[in-house]
């Protein structure tokens, strides 16, 4: 007689004993990775250079697009620009430290607005570069880029915040001399980046940086069959549009097809278009949507979204901004 009490998913085994296995919530919280994402927003509290963002917007067109045109660049490019914009915590003022704005955000039971978009968004293409490393060879279809980029985006900001939030007291009273105390410990520090970029003995500075860069099919990943067809999932459906919320995507400009070729190397301001719809009210429109092609992200994952090298992710991004401007 077999003994067992089923949880969650049932693996029969061939001894007297069947084995169960509890399924773990994509978004569970880890100390060592709240740790570390902690204090990457400490080191990097500030938005990424435009050189940056370029960067990262070439990369994710040309992984996914079709036609990767300096068009496309330039949308993506704009698109990243709208996200940093306007899913950022709005209360934030000089007077307001970074300590009472993370235990501000932690209170919250939303992950938007984020005390963190820059780091949200490198997390986001974190993801879309782990999903190019499974599906080497597959392409999208138009706006697919885009699509890809929000989904990421709100799944890194729920992964953040469920990660601060175990480590983060919202009962404790804020400590307003952290800032100017910190300051003044860095100050007469001799060597402040020895004691806070590696907390992990596993994790070294002298390791190489790993750049969001599309590394190139091997011939053991052609071999490794694909759980699923990914081009039959919704981030590379171009959605046609049966009102002006379905093509929730596109920009709404009507001149925006009409507008002359840009270089990406020289991309165009940020772009300041009341038109383009906040991440909120394009959640509220399109809530049923965005959680299947959530999901099926989550899927091509392997609902794993920790990113054990943060703290050189937020070095690279720097690097990035120094050498290409």
């Amino acid at each position: 007689m077999k003994v067992g009490v089923k949880l969650h998913h049932h693996q029969r085994s061939k001894g007297p004993i069947d084995t169960f296995q509890i399924k773990r919530s994509p978004y569970s919280a880890d100390y060592r990775q709240g740790c570390k994402i902690l204090q990457a927003i400490r080191l990097h509290n500030h938005r990424p250079s435009q050189a940056c963002l370029l960067h990262l917007a070439t990369f994710v067109t040309r992984s996914w697009e079709e036609d990767s045109n300096p068009d496309k660049v330039d949308d993506v490019y704009n698109f990243m620009n709208h996200l940093l914009n306007t899913t950022g915590m709005k209360d934030k003022s000089p007077h307001v430290s970074l300590d009472e704005s993370i235990q501000l955000y932690c209170s919250r039971s939303s992950p938007v607005p984020t005390v963190c978009p820059s780091l949200t968004l490198l997390f986001a293409v974190r993801y879309i570069e782990r999903l190019k490393q499974s599906y080497g060879n597959v392409k999208g279809t138009n706006g697919c880029s885009r699509r890809l980029i929000l989904i990421a985006y709100i799944m890194a900001a729920k992964f953040i915040h469920s990660n601060l939030k175990f480590i983060i007291d919202t009962n404790l009273p804020p400590m307003k001399g952290y800032a100017t105390s910190s300051l003044a410990n860095q100050q007469r520090s001799p060597s402040p980046a020895a004691s806070t970029l590696c907390p992990d003995p596993h994790l070294s500075v002298s390791l190489p940086v790993s750049p969001p860069l599309s590394p190139l099919p091997s011939s053991s990943s052609k071999q490794q069959p694909e759980l699923t067809d990914p081009t039959q999932y919704h981030y590379f459906h171009s959605g046609k549009a049966a009102s002006p919320h379905d093509d929730y995507f596109r920009h709404t400009n009507p001149h925006h097809d009409s507008q002359p070729t840009k270089n990406p190397s020289s991309p165009s301001p940020p772009s300041t278009d009341d038109s383009m719809p906040s991440l909120s009210s394009m959640c509220s429109h399109f809530n049923y949507r965005i959680w299947r092609m959530e999901n099926e992200f989550l899927h091509f994952l392997n609902e794993d979204l920790n990113v054990p090298d943060c703290l050189r992710l937020i070095e690279w991004a720097k690097q990035v901004g120094t050498v290409m401007v």
